[in-house]
């Protein structure tokens, strides 16, 4: 069902439901599909009530512990409960764009901070 409903926020129903059986063997109709995200959203409705309603009470909300990993990395991004590091390198730019640019530059300042990314 996770899958399912992580795929149909990604795309459209019928698509997350080809790529889940594509994936899992697992053949469903777009209307299950659809019923299942209603299930999962009415759940997260009623957990995010609760927890507004504790912070109203004054209750803190309690922090998502990161991993020692997502604690080295220089910067992190996190999107719909996903982290995803930023940048590899700290101080680096990297990517296929960085890469192409720096292939005929002396390797010793390729990738430096001070290097424009255009």
């Amino acid at each position: 069902m996770r899958l399912g409903c992580l795929l149909a926020v990604l795309m459209p129903f019928e698509l997350a439901t080809w790529v889940l059986q594509q994936v899992s063997g697992i053949r469903l109709s777009n209307d299950t599909l659809w019923q299942w995200v209603q299930t999962f959203g009415q759940q997260s409705m009623k957990q995010l009530s609760g927890q507004l309603q504790q912070l109203a009470e004054g209750v803190e909300p309690m922090l998502e512990p990161l991993d020692s990993t997502a604690l080295t990395l220089p910067l992190i991004i996190g999107a719909d409960g996903v982290t995803v590091p930023f940048r590899s390198s700290p101080g680096t730019a990297s990517g296929k764009i960085v890469a192409a640019r720096n292939q005929n530059r002396d390797s010793s300042t390729a990738g430096s901070a001070s290097d424009p990314l255009w």
